[in-house]
Protein backbone atom coordinates (compact mmCIF):
# COMPACT_ATOMS: atom_id res chain seq x y z
CA UNK A 1 0.00 0.00 0.00
CA UNK A 2 2.68 2.48 1.01
CA UNK A 3 4.74 1.55 -2.03
CA UNK A 4 1.81 2.61 -4.22
CA UNK A 5 1.55 5.89 -2.36
CA UNK A 6 5.22 6.61 -2.97
CA UNK A 7 4.87 5.94 -6.67
CA UNK A 8 1.87 8.24 -6.94
CA UNK A 9 3.57 11.06 -5.05
CA UNK A 10 6.63 11.33 -7.22
CA UNK A 11 6.13 8.99 -10.12
CA UNK A 12 8.19 11.12 -12.48
CA UNK A 13 11.29 10.64 -10.33
CA UNK A 14 10.76 6.88 -10.45
CA UNK A 15 10.18 6.99 -14.20
CA UNK A 16 13.47 8.84 -14.69
CA UNK A 17 15.34 6.40 -12.49
CA UNK A 18 13.96 3.34 -14.27
CA UNK A 19 14.24 4.76 -17.75
CA UNK A 20 17.80 5.90 -17.18
CA UNK A 21 18.68 2.32 -16.25
CA UNK A 22 17.33 1.08 -19.58
CA UNK A 23 18.50 3.98 -21.75
CA UNK A 24 22.09 3.36 -20.71
CA UNK A 25 21.88 -0.02 -22.38
CA UNK A 26 20.53 1.44 -25.62
CA UNK A 27 22.26 2.69 -28.70
CA UNK A 28 22.15 6.19 -30.07
CA UNK A 29 24.24 9.01 -31.47
CA UNK A 30 27.50 10.00 -29.90
CA UNK A 31 27.48 12.57 -27.13
CA UNK A 32 27.96 16.06 -28.55
CA UNK A 33 31.07 17.84 -27.35
CA UNK A 34 31.75 21.53 -27.07
CA UNK A 35 33.44 24.09 -24.88
CA UNK A 36 31.42 27.11 -23.83
CA UNK A 37 32.68 30.10 -21.89
CA UNK A 38 29.54 31.74 -20.66
CA UNK A 39 27.71 33.01 -17.73
CA UNK A 40 28.29 31.76 -14.17
CA UNK A 41 28.36 33.48 -10.76
CA UNK A 42 30.08 35.11 -7.86
CA UNK A 43 27.13 37.30 -7.10
CA UNK A 44 23.69 36.55 -8.41
CA UNK A 45 22.24 39.59 -10.17
CA UNK A 46 18.83 39.91 -11.78
CA UNK A 47 19.09 40.65 -15.51
CA UNK A 48 16.73 43.12 -17.17
CA UNK A 49 14.42 41.69 -19.83
CA UNK A 50 16.07 40.98 -23.18
CA UNK A 51 14.58 43.46 -25.64
CA UNK A 52 16.77 42.82 -28.69
CA UNK A 53 18.04 39.30 -29.22
CA UNK A 54 20.64 40.40 -31.75
CA UNK A 55 22.54 42.38 -29.12
CA UNK A 56 23.28 39.40 -26.90
CA UNK A 57 27.02 38.73 -26.52
CA UNK A 58 26.68 35.36 -24.77
CA UNK A 59 28.32 32.38 -26.52
CA UNK A 60 25.26 30.37 -25.51
CA UNK A 61 22.17 30.45 -27.76
CA UNK A 62 20.25 33.69 -27.31
CA UNK A 63 17.58 33.12 -24.65
CA UNK A 64 13.98 34.16 -24.98
CA UNK A 65 12.89 37.35 -23.27
CA UNK A 66 11.51 36.76 -19.76
CA UNK A 67 7.73 36.84 -19.54
CA UNK A 68 5.41 37.61 -16.68
CA UNK A 69 5.43 34.88 -14.05
CA UNK A 70 8.81 33.52 -15.14
CA UNK A 71 12.08 34.23 -13.31
CA UNK A 72 14.70 36.29 -15.14
CA UNK A 73 17.95 34.83 -16.39
CA UNK A 74 20.99 34.92 -14.12
CA UNK A 75 23.85 37.26 -14.85
CA UNK A 76 27.21 36.20 -13.47
CA UNK A 77 30.02 38.53 -12.51
CA UNK A 78 33.64 37.60 -12.02
CA UNK A 79 37.12 37.92 -13.42
CA UNK A 80 39.21 35.32 -15.27
CA UNK A 81 42.21 34.11 -13.29
CA UNK A 82 45.57 32.62 -14.24
CA UNK A 83 44.42 29.42 -12.52
CA UNK A 84 42.84 28.35 -15.79
CA UNK A 85 46.33 28.00 -17.26
CA UNK A 86 47.54 25.71 -14.51
CA UNK A 87 48.75 22.26 -15.56
CA UNK A 88 46.85 19.13 -14.67
CA UNK A 89 47.66 17.32 -11.42
CA UNK A 90 46.13 14.00 -12.42
CA UNK A 91 49.44 12.13 -12.37
CA UNK A 92 49.88 12.86 -8.65
CA UNK A 93 47.03 10.54 -7.66
CA UNK A 94 47.52 6.84 -6.93
CA UNK A 95 44.61 4.46 -6.28
CA UNK A 96 44.73 1.06 -4.61
CA UNK A 97 42.82 -1.96 -5.87
CA UNK A 98 39.24 -2.08 -4.55
CA UNK A 99 38.65 -4.10 -1.37
CA UNK A 100 35.17 -5.38 -0.48
CA UNK A 101 34.15 -3.99 2.92
CA UNK A 102 30.39 -4.65 3.03
CA UNK A 103 27.97 -7.07 1.34
CA UNK A 104 24.18 -7.37 1.30
CA UNK A 105 21.61 -9.63 -0.35
CA UNK A 106 19.67 -6.61 -1.62
CA UNK A 107 20.79 -3.17 -2.80
CA UNK A 108 23.06 -0.81 -0.86
CA UNK A 109 23.24 2.93 -1.55
CA UNK A 110 25.88 5.41 -0.36
CA UNK A 111 24.47 8.66 1.02
CA UNK A 112 27.58 10.48 2.28
CA UNK A 113 30.77 10.30 4.30
CA UNK A 114 30.64 11.58 7.87
CA UNK A 115 33.16 14.25 8.97
CA UNK A 116 35.27 11.72 10.91
CA UNK A 117 36.41 10.06 7.63
CA UNK A 118 35.64 6.64 9.15
CA UNK A 119 31.86 6.30 8.97
CA UNK A 120 29.58 6.38 5.96
CA UNK A 121 25.84 6.98 5.90
CA UNK A 122 24.17 4.25 3.85
CA UNK A 123 20.78 2.72 3.13
CA UNK A 124 20.15 -1.01 2.69
CA UNK A 125 16.99 -2.38 1.12
CA UNK A 126 15.14 -5.04 3.12
CA UNK A 127 14.29 -7.59 0.49
CA UNK A 128 10.55 -8.24 -0.02
CA UNK A 129 9.61 -5.71 2.69
CA UNK A 130 9.63 -2.56 0.55
CA UNK A 131 11.56 -0.84 3.34
CA UNK A 132 15.17 0.18 3.82
CA UNK A 133 17.44 0.58 6.82
CA UNK A 134 19.28 3.87 7.36
CA UNK A 135 22.63 3.13 8.97
CA UNK A 136 26.16 4.32 9.55
CA UNK A 137 28.94 1.93 8.58
CA UNK A 138 32.48 2.20 9.95
CA UNK A 139 34.95 1.23 7.22
CA UNK A 140 37.71 0.46 9.75
CA UNK A 141 35.84 -1.58 12.36
CA UNK A 142 32.87 -2.84 10.36
CA UNK A 143 30.46 -1.52 13.02
CA UNK A 144 26.93 -0.74 11.85
CA UNK A 145 24.51 1.52 13.74
CA UNK A 146 20.85 1.65 12.82
CA UNK A 147 19.14 5.06 12.80
CA UNK A 148 15.76 3.96 11.53
CA UNK A 149 13.71 2.29 8.82
CA UNK A 150 11.73 4.02 6.10
CA UNK A 151 9.79 3.20 3.00
CA UNK A 152 11.91 2.70 -0.12
CA UNK A 153 12.21 6.42 -0.90
CA UNK A 154 14.47 7.28 -3.88
CA UNK A 155 16.41 10.08 -2.14
CA UNK A 156 19.45 10.35 0.10
CA UNK A 157 19.22 10.75 3.86
CA UNK A 158 21.59 13.38 5.32
CA UNK A 159 23.81 13.56 8.39
CA UNK A 160 23.21 16.34 10.93
CA UNK A 161 26.60 16.74 12.60
CA UNK A 162 25.34 19.24 15.19
CA UNK A 163 22.86 16.68 16.54
CA UNK A 164 24.68 13.45 15.65
CA UNK A 165 21.46 12.47 13.92
CA UNK A 166 20.08 11.60 10.50
CA UNK A 167 17.40 13.52 8.61
CA UNK A 168 15.41 11.95 5.80
CA UNK A 169 12.08 11.94 3.96
CA UNK A 170 9.59 9.17 4.64
CA UNK A 171 5.95 8.34 3.98
CA UNK A 172 3.34 8.35 6.74
CA UNK A 173 -0.21 7.65 5.69
CA UNK A 174 -0.62 9.59 2.46
CA UNK A 175 1.97 12.28 3.15
CA UNK A 176 5.68 12.80 2.77
CA UNK A 177 7.21 13.75 6.12
CA UNK A 178 10.61 14.87 7.38
CA UNK A 179 12.12 12.64 10.07
CA UNK A 180 15.10 13.31 12.36
CA UNK A 181 16.47 10.26 14.16
CA UNK A 182 19.29 9.93 16.68
CA UNK A 183 21.25 6.83 17.68
CA UNK A 184 21.68 5.42 20.20
CA UNK A 185 20.80 8.05 22.83
CA UNK A 186 19.00 10.74 20.85
CA UNK A 187 15.21 10.95 20.93
CA UNK A 188 13.11 11.12 17.79
CA UNK A 189 12.02 14.56 16.63
CA UNK A 190 8.36 15.05 15.68
CA UNK A 191 7.98 14.74 11.89
CA UNK A 192 7.51 17.77 9.68
CA UNK A 193 4.47 17.04 7.53
CA UNK A 194 3.84 18.32 4.03
CA UNK A 195 6.95 17.94 1.86
CA UNK A 196 6.53 18.38 -1.89
CA UNK A 197 9.09 15.70 -2.67
CA UNK A 198 11.69 13.46 -1.02
CA UNK A 199 14.71 15.70 -1.77
CA UNK A 200 16.25 17.83 0.96
CA UNK A 201 19.64 19.42 1.62
CA UNK A 202 21.63 20.44 4.69
CA UNK A 203 24.13 23.19 5.43
CA UNK A 204 27.81 22.40 5.82
CA UNK A 205 27.61 22.62 9.64
CA UNK A 206 24.79 20.10 9.81
CA UNK A 207 22.42 22.45 11.61
CA UNK A 208 19.86 23.53 9.01
CA UNK A 209 17.71 21.62 6.55
CA UNK A 210 16.43 22.91 3.22
CA UNK A 211 13.08 21.70 1.97
CA UNK A 212 10.13 22.79 -0.17
CA UNK A 213 6.52 22.94 1.00
CA UNK A 214 3.82 20.64 -0.32
CA UNK A 215 2.57 23.16 -2.88
CA UNK A 216 6.10 23.50 -4.36
CA UNK A 217 5.88 27.26 -3.96
CA UNK A 218 7.86 28.17 -0.83
CA UNK A 219 11.46 27.18 0.02
CA UNK A 220 11.86 26.58 3.74
CA UNK A 221 14.73 26.20 6.22
CA UNK A 222 14.31 24.11 9.35
CA UNK A 223 16.82 24.90 12.12
CA UNK A 224 17.32 21.49 13.74
CA UNK A 225 19.16 22.96 16.74
CA UNK A 226 16.50 25.52 17.65
CA UNK A 227 13.56 23.55 16.16
CA UNK A 228 12.45 26.58 14.16
CA UNK A 229 11.00 26.71 10.64
CA UNK A 230 11.61 29.78 8.48
CA UNK A 231 10.71 30.82 4.93
CA UNK A 232 13.42 31.89 2.51
CA UNK A 233 13.12 35.37 0.95
CA UNK A 234 12.03 34.17 -2.49
CA UNK A 235 9.22 32.09 -3.96
CA UNK A 236 8.98 29.20 -6.40
CA UNK A 237 5.38 30.03 -7.34
CA UNK A 238 6.37 31.66 -10.63
CA UNK A 239 7.90 28.38 -11.82
CA UNK A 240 4.67 26.39 -11.90
CA UNK A 241 3.52 25.48 -15.38
CA UNK A 242 0.70 23.46 -16.91
CA UNK A 243 2.98 20.52 -17.61
CA UNK A 244 3.85 18.24 -14.69
CA UNK A 245 7.19 19.01 -13.07
CA UNK A 246 9.18 16.62 -10.98
CA UNK A 247 9.91 17.43 -7.35
CA UNK A 248 12.68 19.99 -6.95
CA UNK A 249 16.11 18.73 -6.05
CA UNK A 250 18.27 21.03 -3.93
CA UNK A 251 21.99 21.79 -3.49
CA UNK A 252 23.22 24.27 -0.86
CA UNK A 253 26.51 26.05 -1.52
CA UNK A 254 29.04 25.22 1.24
CA UNK A 255 29.93 28.29 3.32
CA UNK A 256 27.78 30.42 1.01
CA UNK A 257 24.34 31.88 0.40
CA UNK A 258 23.48 30.36 -2.96
CA UNK A 259 20.99 27.52 -3.32
CA UNK A 260 20.36 25.55 -6.49
CA UNK A 261 16.86 24.27 -7.27
CA UNK A 262 16.46 22.05 -10.31
CA UNK A 263 14.03 19.61 -11.88
CA UNK A 264 13.33 18.06 -15.27
CA UNK A 265 12.62 21.51 -16.71
CA UNK A 266 15.30 23.96 -15.56
CA UNK A 267 17.92 24.98 -12.97
CA UNK A 268 17.51 28.02 -10.73
CA UNK A 269 19.75 29.94 -8.33
CA UNK A 270 18.45 31.65 -5.21
CA UNK A 271 20.46 33.88 -2.91
CA UNK A 272 19.30 33.75 0.72
CA UNK A 273 21.20 36.94 1.60
CA UNK A 274 19.69 39.13 -1.11
CA UNK A 275 16.45 37.29 -1.85
CA UNK A 276 17.23 37.33 -5.56
CA UNK A 277 16.19 34.43 -7.74
CA UNK A 278 17.01 33.63 -11.36
CA UNK A 279 17.26 30.87 -13.94
CA UNK A 280 20.58 29.54 -15.24
CA UNK A 281 20.73 29.40 -19.03
CA UNK A 282 22.31 26.07 -19.98
CA UNK A 283 21.75 26.60 -23.69
CA UNK A 284 20.33 24.19 -26.25
CA UNK A 285 21.52 21.15 -28.13
CA UNK A 286 21.08 21.51 -31.90
CA UNK A 287 19.55 18.07 -32.19
CA UNK A 288 17.76 17.42 -28.91
CA UNK A 289 16.66 20.84 -27.67
CA UNK A 290 16.90 22.44 -24.25
CA UNK A 291 19.48 21.18 -21.76
CA UNK A 292 18.38 20.10 -18.30
CA UNK A 293 20.14 18.74 -15.22
CA UNK A 294 19.95 15.26 -13.68
CA UNK A 295 22.27 15.98 -10.76
CA UNK A 296 24.21 18.94 -9.34
CA UNK A 297 26.87 19.00 -6.60
CA UNK A 298 28.86 21.92 -5.18
CA UNK A 299 32.60 21.63 -4.66
CA UNK A 300 33.71 21.78 -0.98
CA UNK A 301 34.87 25.39 -1.32
CA UNK A 302 31.61 26.46 -2.99
CA UNK A 303 33.28 27.74 -6.15
CA UNK A 304 32.25 25.08 -8.64
CA UNK A 305 28.97 23.34 -9.38
CA UNK A 306 29.30 19.98 -11.15
CA UNK A 307 26.22 19.25 -13.27
CA UNK A 308 25.14 16.10 -15.08
CA UNK A 309 23.44 17.59 -18.14
CA UNK A 310 21.32 16.09 -20.89
CA UNK A 311 18.77 17.28 -23.44
CA UNK A 312 15.55 16.12 -25.00
CA UNK A 313 12.94 13.62 -23.95
CA UNK A 314 13.39 10.33 -22.12
CA UNK A 315 15.12 8.13 -23.16
CA UNK A 316 17.95 10.62 -23.46
CA UNK A 317 20.84 10.04 -25.84
CA UNK A 318 23.67 11.38 -23.69
CA UNK A 319 24.53 12.62 -20.20
CA UNK A 320 27.50 14.96 -20.08
CA UNK A 321 29.45 16.75 -17.37
CA UNK A 322 29.50 20.54 -17.02
CA UNK A 323 31.29 22.66 -14.46
CA UNK A 324 29.84 26.03 -13.51
CA UNK A 325 32.64 28.26 -12.17
CA UNK A 326 31.41 31.06 -9.92
CA UNK A 327 34.65 33.08 -10.19
CA UNK A 328 35.87 32.99 -13.78
CA UNK A 329 32.61 33.61 -15.67
CA UNK A 330 32.71 30.23 -17.39
CA UNK A 331 30.60 27.15 -17.91
CA UNK A 332 33.01 24.39 -18.91
CA UNK A 333 31.53 21.50 -20.89
CA UNK A 334 33.94 18.63 -20.41
CA UNK A 335 34.56 16.46 -23.46
CA UNK A 336 34.51 13.07 -21.77
CA UNK A 337 34.99 9.84 -23.71
CA UNK A 338 31.97 8.25 -21.99
CA UNK A 339 28.59 8.75 -23.64
CA UNK A 340 26.85 8.68 -20.26
CA UNK A 341 28.54 10.33 -17.27
CA UNK A 342 26.59 9.75 -14.07
CA UNK A 343 27.28 10.84 -10.50
CA UNK A 344 30.19 12.92 -9.25
CA UNK A 345 32.23 12.94 -6.04
CA UNK A 346 34.40 15.97 -5.28
CA UNK A 347 37.88 15.72 -3.80
CA UNK A 348 38.76 17.99 -0.84
CA UNK A 349 40.90 20.27 -3.04
CA UNK A 350 37.78 21.39 -4.98
CA UNK A 351 39.74 20.94 -8.20
CA UNK A 352 39.48 17.22 -8.82
CA UNK A 353 36.42 15.00 -8.90
CA UNK A 354 35.64 11.38 -9.68
CA UNK A 355 32.75 10.36 -11.88
CA UNK A 356 31.24 7.17 -13.28
CA UNK A 357 31.28 6.86 -17.08
CA UNK A 358 29.65 4.16 -19.19
CA UNK A 359 32.29 2.17 -21.04
CA UNK A 360 30.35 -0.79 -22.46
CA UNK A 361 26.94 -2.48 -22.65
CA UNK A 362 26.85 -6.26 -22.32
CA UNK A 363 24.64 -8.57 -24.36
CA UNK A 364 22.48 -9.01 -21.23
CA UNK A 365 21.68 -5.30 -21.38
CA UNK A 366 23.76 -4.34 -18.34
CA UNK A 367 25.87 -1.21 -18.77
CA UNK A 368 29.41 -1.27 -17.38
CA UNK A 369 30.81 1.82 -15.70
CA UNK A 370 34.39 2.87 -15.08
CA UNK A 371 35.86 5.46 -12.72
CA UNK A 372 37.25 8.70 -14.15
CA UNK A 373 39.40 11.25 -12.35
CA UNK A 374 38.73 14.76 -13.70
CA UNK A 375 40.66 18.00 -13.32
CA UNK A 376 37.94 20.63 -13.64
CA UNK A 377 40.43 23.45 -14.27
CA UNK A 378 42.41 21.93 -17.14
CA UNK A 379 39.49 19.82 -18.38
CA UNK A 380 41.74 16.74 -18.51
CA UNK A 381 40.70 13.32 -17.25
CA UNK A 382 42.04 9.79 -16.78
CA UNK A 383 40.23 6.53 -16.39
CA UNK A 384 41.45 4.98 -13.15
CA UNK A 385 41.58 1.28 -12.24
CA UNK A 386 40.72 0.32 -15.83
CA UNK A 387 40.56 -3.43 -15.11
CA UNK A 388 37.57 -2.91 -12.78
CA UNK A 389 33.97 -1.90 -13.39
CA UNK A 390 31.50 -0.41 -10.94
CA UNK A 391 27.78 0.22 -10.44
CA UNK A 392 25.79 3.44 -10.35
CA UNK A 393 23.59 4.23 -7.36
CA UNK A 394 20.03 3.18 -6.60
CA UNK A 395 18.64 6.56 -5.60
CA UNK A 396 16.76 8.57 -8.23
CA UNK A 397 18.82 9.61 -11.27
CA UNK A 398 21.40 6.86 -10.59
CA UNK A 399 22.74 8.60 -7.46
CA UNK A 400 24.26 6.83 -4.44
CA UNK A 401 27.04 4.72 -5.95
CA UNK A 402 30.11 6.82 -5.21
CA UNK A 403 31.59 8.93 -2.37
CA UNK A 404 35.02 10.50 -1.69
CA UNK A 405 36.02 11.01 1.97
CA UNK A 406 36.47 14.58 3.28
CA UNK A 407 40.20 14.04 3.84
CA UNK A 408 40.61 12.69 0.30
CA UNK A 409 42.21 9.42 1.43
CA UNK A 410 39.35 7.00 0.75
CA UNK A 411 36.92 6.34 -2.08
CA UNK A 412 33.83 4.18 -1.57
CA UNK A 413 32.01 2.65 -4.55
CA UNK A 414 29.32 0.11 -5.35
CA UNK A 415 30.95 -3.00 -6.83
CA UNK A 416 27.95 -5.29 -7.21
CA UNK A 417 27.87 -8.89 -8.46
CA UNK A 418 25.40 -9.24 -11.35
CA UNK A 419 23.63 -12.10 -13.06
CA UNK A 420 25.11 -13.12 -16.41
CA UNK A 421 21.79 -13.47 -18.22
CA UNK A 422 20.05 -10.22 -17.19
CA UNK A 423 20.79 -6.87 -15.51
CA UNK A 424 19.90 -7.98 -11.97
CA UNK A 425 22.06 -8.01 -8.83
CA UNK A 426 23.02 -11.31 -7.20
CA UNK A 427 24.81 -9.61 -4.29
CA UNK A 428 25.47 -5.95 -3.63
CA UNK A 429 28.87 -4.84 -2.36
CA UNK A 430 30.70 -1.74 -1.26
CA UNK A 431 34.38 -1.49 -2.17
CA UNK A 432 36.97 0.74 -0.52
CA UNK A 433 39.77 2.30 -2.57
CA UNK A 434 42.69 4.02 -0.89
CA UNK A 435 43.79 7.30 -2.46
CA UNK A 436 47.38 8.55 -2.15
CA UNK A 437 48.52 11.97 -3.33
CA UNK A 438 52.12 12.09 -4.50
CA UNK A 439 54.20 15.25 -3.80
Amino acid sequence: MKANIIKSLYSLGWVFMLLLTFLLAGCGPEMPSEVVDALPTGEVVIMPPVTNASTSQSPLPTPEAPTEGRPPLCEFRGQPTSELLASSGLDRFAFSDPVVVLTHTATIAIAEWLPDNQRVLITRLLREQEEERIETFNINTGEVHLYGNRQNVPAKPHWLHSKQSVVFADVEGKQLVLQIRGNPAGSDEPPFVGLSGPYIATDVEGKKILLVDKAQTQPLVFDAVQSRLESLPFSLSSLQQEVYRGAYRIAWQPHGDQIVYYDNMALYLGDVATGKFCQVDLGNDERYGKHWVLGAKWSPNGRYLAMEVTAGEIPVSFVGLRILDTVTNAVHILDMEARYTLETAWGPDSRHLITLGQIEVLDSGRPLFGLYLVDVISGKFNRILPTYTFSTGTYAYEDGGLAWSPDGKSLLTRCSIWMDSMPAIVEDRLCLIEVNLQP
